[in-house]
Protein backbone atom coordinates (compact mmCIF):
# COMPACT_ATOMS: atom_id res chain seq x y z
CA UNK A 1 0.00 0.00 0.00
CA UNK A 2 0.97 3.56 -0.59
CA UNK A 3 -0.17 6.61 -0.38
CA UNK A 4 -1.64 8.36 -3.44
CA UNK A 5 -2.48 11.84 -2.58
CA UNK A 6 -3.41 13.67 0.43
CA UNK A 7 -5.40 17.06 0.97
CA UNK A 8 -5.40 19.62 3.43
CA UNK A 9 -8.14 21.30 4.75
CA UNK A 10 -8.20 25.56 4.99
CA UNK A 11 -10.70 26.16 7.52
CA UNK A 12 -8.76 23.23 9.89
CA UNK A 13 -6.10 20.89 10.26
CA UNK A 14 -7.33 17.70 8.85
CA UNK A 15 -5.47 16.12 6.30
CA UNK A 16 -7.24 13.48 4.13
CA UNK A 17 -4.86 10.98 2.84
CA UNK A 18 -6.35 8.74 -0.47
CA UNK A 19 -4.29 5.22 -0.40
CA UNK A 20 -3.92 3.08 -2.76
CA UNK A 21 -3.94 -0.88 -2.22
CA UNK A 22 -1.67 -3.50 -3.86
CA UNK A 23 -4.66 -4.56 -6.38
CA UNK A 24 -5.59 -1.23 -7.24
CA UNK A 25 -7.95 -0.06 -4.94
CA UNK A 26 -8.26 3.21 -3.36
CA UNK A 27 -8.99 3.74 0.21
CA UNK A 28 -9.62 7.29 2.42
CA UNK A 29 -7.95 7.38 6.03
CA UNK A 30 -7.57 11.05 7.76
CA UNK A 31 -5.64 12.94 10.45
CA UNK A 32 -7.40 14.91 13.02
CA UNK A 33 -6.37 17.42 15.31
CA UNK A 34 -7.85 18.01 18.31
CA UNK A 35 -6.31 21.12 20.30
CA UNK A 36 -7.92 21.06 23.32
CA UNK A 37 -7.74 16.98 24.08
CA UNK A 38 -5.05 14.90 25.89
CA UNK A 39 -4.31 13.28 22.94
CA UNK A 40 -3.89 16.19 19.82
CA UNK A 41 -4.03 13.65 17.27
CA UNK A 42 -6.71 11.14 16.21
CA UNK A 43 -5.65 8.91 13.10
CA UNK A 44 -8.91 7.57 11.36
CA UNK A 45 -8.78 4.84 9.31
CA UNK A 46 -10.56 2.42 7.25
CA UNK A 47 -11.45 -1.46 7.66
CA UNK A 48 -13.16 -2.22 3.88
CA UNK A 49 -12.49 -1.00 0.11
CA UNK A 50 -16.42 0.63 0.07
CA UNK A 51 -18.72 -0.05 1.99
CA UNK A 52 -21.33 -2.96 2.63
CA UNK A 53 -23.90 -0.69 4.31
CA UNK A 54 -26.18 1.40 2.58
CA UNK A 55 -27.15 4.14 5.01
CA UNK A 56 -28.83 7.15 3.28
CA UNK A 57 -27.29 9.69 4.78
CA UNK A 58 -23.59 8.75 3.94
CA UNK A 59 -22.24 9.33 0.75
CA UNK A 60 -19.79 6.22 1.52
CA UNK A 61 -22.60 4.55 1.18
CA UNK A 62 -23.74 4.78 -1.74
CA UNK A 63 -20.65 3.22 -3.02
CA UNK A 64 -20.53 -0.89 -3.74
CA UNK A 65 -18.64 -3.05 -1.54
CA UNK A 66 -15.17 -4.23 -2.93
CA UNK A 67 -13.73 -6.42 0.05
CA UNK A 68 -12.79 -6.03 3.40
CA UNK A 69 -9.03 -5.32 4.31
CA UNK A 70 -6.46 -7.55 5.59
CA UNK A 71 -4.75 -6.84 8.93
CA UNK A 72 -1.48 -5.66 7.26
CA UNK A 73 -3.57 -2.93 5.14
CA UNK A 74 -5.59 -1.65 8.26
CA UNK A 75 -2.07 -1.24 10.32
CA UNK A 76 0.09 -0.15 7.16
CA UNK A 77 -2.41 2.61 6.99
CA UNK A 78 -1.26 4.40 10.21
CA UNK A 79 2.42 3.15 9.93
CA UNK A 80 2.14 5.32 6.55
CA UNK A 81 0.67 8.17 8.54
CA UNK A 82 2.34 8.40 11.63
CA UNK A 83 6.26 8.37 9.12
CA UNK A 84 4.20 10.88 7.05
CA UNK A 85 3.70 13.70 10.11
CA UNK A 86 6.03 12.28 11.93
CA UNK A 87 5.04 11.61 15.29
CA UNK A 88 7.48 10.96 18.39
CA UNK A 89 7.03 8.61 21.27
CA UNK A 90 5.97 11.99 23.27
CA UNK A 91 2.88 12.68 21.06
CA UNK A 92 -0.04 10.85 22.50
CA UNK A 93 -2.29 9.52 19.59
CA UNK A 94 -5.49 8.16 19.36
CA UNK A 95 -7.07 5.55 16.55
CA UNK A 96 -10.07 5.56 15.34
CA UNK A 97 -12.18 3.02 13.48
CA UNK A 98 -13.88 5.58 11.47
CA UNK A 99 -12.99 5.24 7.78
CA UNK A 100 -14.78 3.29 4.99
CA UNK A 101 -16.42 0.58 5.67
CA UNK A 102 -18.28 -0.78 9.13
CA UNK A 103 -15.54 -2.30 11.43
CA UNK A 104 -17.35 -5.20 12.95
CA UNK A 105 -18.36 -6.19 9.07
CA UNK A 106 -14.36 -7.27 9.09
CA UNK A 107 -14.45 -8.34 13.18
CA UNK A 108 -11.11 -10.45 12.59
CA UNK A 109 -9.33 -8.37 10.86
CA UNK A 110 -10.14 -5.15 12.90
CA UNK A 111 -9.52 -6.99 16.15
CA UNK A 112 -6.20 -8.55 15.04
CA UNK A 113 -4.92 -4.88 13.98
CA UNK A 114 -6.06 -3.74 17.94
CA UNK A 115 -3.99 -6.23 19.00
CA UNK A 116 -1.20 -5.10 16.81
CA UNK A 117 -1.30 -1.13 17.62
CA UNK A 118 -1.20 -1.93 21.21
CA UNK A 119 2.62 -3.44 21.29
CA UNK A 120 3.28 -1.28 18.09
CA UNK A 121 3.24 2.22 19.71
CA UNK A 122 4.06 3.51 23.54
CA UNK A 123 2.11 6.37 22.48
CA UNK A 124 -0.69 5.41 21.73
CA UNK A 125 -3.65 7.08 24.33
CA UNK A 126 -6.81 5.37 22.97
CA UNK A 127 -8.61 2.87 20.68
CA UNK A 128 -12.06 3.92 19.23
CA UNK A 129 -14.24 1.95 17.13
CA UNK A 130 -17.36 3.63 15.54
CA UNK A 131 -20.22 1.23 14.87
CA UNK A 132 -23.49 1.04 13.62
CA UNK A 133 -23.90 -2.74 15.47
CA UNK A 134 -24.88 -4.60 12.28
CA UNK A 135 -23.99 -8.11 14.71
CA UNK A 136 -23.37 -9.50 18.18
CA UNK A 137 -21.04 -11.88 16.98
CA UNK A 138 -18.23 -10.35 18.74
CA UNK A 139 -16.58 -12.42 21.64
CA UNK A 140 -16.56 -10.33 24.92
CA UNK A 141 -13.87 -12.67 26.34
CA UNK A 142 -12.01 -9.82 23.48
CA UNK A 143 -13.34 -7.08 24.06
CA UNK A 144 -12.14 -7.24 27.98
CA UNK A 145 -8.95 -8.85 27.01
CA UNK A 146 -7.14 -6.00 25.59
CA UNK A 147 -4.33 -3.87 26.74
CA UNK A 148 -6.41 -0.27 26.32
CA UNK A 149 -10.31 -1.15 26.72
CA UNK A 150 -11.75 -0.21 23.76
CA UNK A 151 -14.26 3.05 23.29
CA UNK A 152 -17.05 2.39 21.12
CA UNK A 153 -19.19 4.66 19.63
CA UNK A 154 -22.70 3.68 18.78
CA UNK A 155 -23.81 5.22 15.88
CA UNK A 156 -27.54 5.55 16.82
CA UNK A 157 -28.81 8.86 15.62
CA UNK A 158 -32.69 6.90 15.71
CA UNK A 159 -34.66 6.40 19.08
CA UNK A 160 -36.98 3.73 17.35
CA UNK A 161 -35.92 0.96 15.59
CA UNK A 162 -38.16 1.81 12.61
CA UNK A 163 -36.57 5.14 11.79
CA UNK A 164 -33.17 2.83 12.47
CA UNK A 165 -34.31 0.64 9.79
CA UNK A 166 -35.52 3.25 7.15
CA UNK A 167 -32.58 5.94 7.15
CA UNK A 168 -29.91 3.14 7.63
CA UNK A 169 -31.16 0.81 5.67
CA UNK A 170 -29.28 -2.21 6.74
CA UNK A 171 -31.00 -5.07 9.69
CA UNK A 172 -29.46 -4.06 12.46
CA UNK A 173 -29.53 -5.29 16.47
CA UNK A 174 -32.12 -4.03 17.72
CA UNK A 175 -32.17 -0.81 20.09
CA UNK A 176 -32.64 -2.59 23.79
CA UNK A 177 -30.28 -5.34 22.47
CA UNK A 178 -27.45 -2.82 21.44
CA UNK A 179 -27.57 -0.56 24.58
CA UNK A 180 -27.40 -3.60 27.04
CA UNK A 181 -24.30 -5.14 25.08
CA UNK A 182 -22.76 -1.85 24.83
CA UNK A 183 -23.38 -1.12 28.39
CA UNK A 184 -22.20 -4.94 29.28
CA UNK A 185 -18.94 -3.93 28.30
CA UNK A 186 -18.76 -0.98 29.64
CA UNK A 187 -19.34 -2.21 33.69
CA UNK A 188 -16.81 -4.62 32.96
CA UNK A 189 -13.79 -2.40 31.40
CA UNK A 190 -15.43 0.60 33.12
CA UNK A 191 -15.28 2.63 29.86
CA UNK A 192 -18.15 4.61 29.27
CA UNK A 193 -19.22 4.27 25.83
CA UNK A 194 -20.58 6.77 23.46
CA UNK A 195 -23.33 7.33 21.50
CA UNK A 196 -23.66 8.98 18.53
CA UNK A 197 -26.58 10.95 17.41
CA UNK A 198 -26.87 13.22 14.35
CA UNK A 199 -29.46 15.70 14.05
CA UNK A 200 -31.47 15.79 11.39
CA UNK A 201 -34.39 18.56 10.28
CA UNK A 202 -37.80 17.27 11.35
CA UNK A 203 -36.79 13.67 11.58
CA UNK A 204 -35.36 12.91 15.41
CA UNK A 205 -34.84 16.32 16.75
CA UNK A 206 -37.97 16.89 18.20
CA UNK A 207 -38.64 17.35 21.63
CA UNK A 208 -40.54 13.65 22.02
CA UNK A 209 -37.23 12.51 20.68
CA UNK A 210 -35.11 14.15 23.17
CA UNK A 211 -37.07 12.75 26.01
CA UNK A 212 -36.83 9.01 24.29
CA UNK A 213 -33.05 9.48 23.85
CA UNK A 214 -32.96 10.49 27.41
CA UNK A 215 -35.34 7.42 28.56
CA UNK A 216 -33.09 4.74 26.56
CA UNK A 217 -29.96 6.56 28.25
CA UNK A 218 -30.41 7.31 32.15
CA UNK A 219 -29.25 4.22 33.49
CA UNK A 220 -26.42 3.40 31.59
CA UNK A 221 -22.85 4.03 31.31
CA UNK A 222 -22.45 5.87 28.39
CA UNK A 223 -22.26 9.98 27.18
CA UNK A 224 -23.93 11.04 23.99
CA UNK A 225 -22.68 13.38 21.17
CA UNK A 226 -24.43 15.55 19.57
CA UNK A 227 -23.66 15.81 15.85
CA UNK A 228 -24.42 18.13 13.18
CA UNK A 229 -25.44 16.73 9.98
CA UNK A 230 -23.07 17.41 6.98
CA UNK A 231 -25.15 17.35 3.94
CA UNK A 232 -24.38 14.92 0.96
CA UNK A 233 -24.91 15.51 -2.43
CA UNK A 234 -27.89 14.24 -4.00
CA UNK A 235 -29.55 13.44 -0.13
CA UNK A 236 -32.68 15.19 0.56
CA UNK A 237 -32.01 14.78 4.69
CA UNK A 238 -31.01 18.18 6.29
CA UNK A 239 -29.30 19.76 8.96
CA UNK A 240 -31.40 20.46 11.95
CA UNK A 241 -32.58 23.78 12.70
CA UNK A 242 -33.45 22.78 16.58
CA UNK A 243 -29.71 22.04 17.87
CA UNK A 244 -29.73 24.45 21.02
CA UNK A 245 -33.37 23.46 21.59
CA UNK A 246 -32.72 19.74 21.78
CA UNK A 247 -29.93 19.72 23.88
CA UNK A 248 -31.61 21.77 26.05
CA UNK A 249 -33.70 19.48 27.01
CA UNK A 250 -30.46 17.24 27.55
CA UNK A 251 -29.44 19.86 30.09
CA UNK A 252 -32.31 20.05 32.20
CA UNK A 253 -32.25 16.35 32.67
CA UNK A 254 -28.52 16.20 33.39
CA UNK A 255 -27.88 14.04 30.61
CA UNK A 256 -24.36 13.92 29.97
CA UNK A 257 -23.28 15.12 26.11
CA UNK A 258 -20.81 16.51 24.36
CA UNK A 259 -20.98 18.89 20.41
CA UNK A 260 -19.80 17.38 17.70
CA UNK A 261 -18.95 18.71 14.49
CA UNK A 262 -17.01 17.37 11.83
CA UNK A 263 -13.75 18.38 10.83
CA UNK A 264 -12.15 18.43 6.94
CA UNK A 265 -15.87 19.94 5.72
CA UNK A 266 -13.94 21.17 2.29
CA UNK A 267 -12.10 18.51 1.43
CA UNK A 268 -14.71 15.97 1.81
CA UNK A 269 -13.17 14.41 5.16
CA UNK A 270 -16.03 15.08 7.41
CA UNK A 271 -18.19 12.08 8.78
CA UNK A 272 -19.87 10.01 6.06
CA UNK A 273 -18.26 12.06 3.18
CA UNK A 274 -15.21 9.66 2.75
CA UNK A 275 -14.79 8.43 -1.26
CA UNK A 276 -16.93 10.72 -2.24
CA UNK A 277 -14.77 11.76 -5.33
CA UNK A 278 -13.94 8.85 -5.91
CA UNK A 279 -16.12 6.23 -8.17
CA UNK A 280 -15.94 2.40 -8.17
Amino acid sequence: MRILNKVSSVIDDTVKYQLVTNDGYIIEACTLFFHDETAKINICVSSQVGCACSCMFCATGSKRFIRNLTVEEITEQVSLITREISIDNNQLFEITYMGTGEPLNNVDAVFASIKYFEHAYINLFRINVSTILPHLNIPKDILVSTKYPIHFQYSMHFTSDQLREQYFRNKLVPLDDAINFFNSISVQTGEAFCINYMLFEKINDSTDNAKQLIDLCKSINAYIKISEYCPVENVMLQPSTKYKEFTEILDKEHICWKPFRSKGIDIKASCGHLLSDIDF
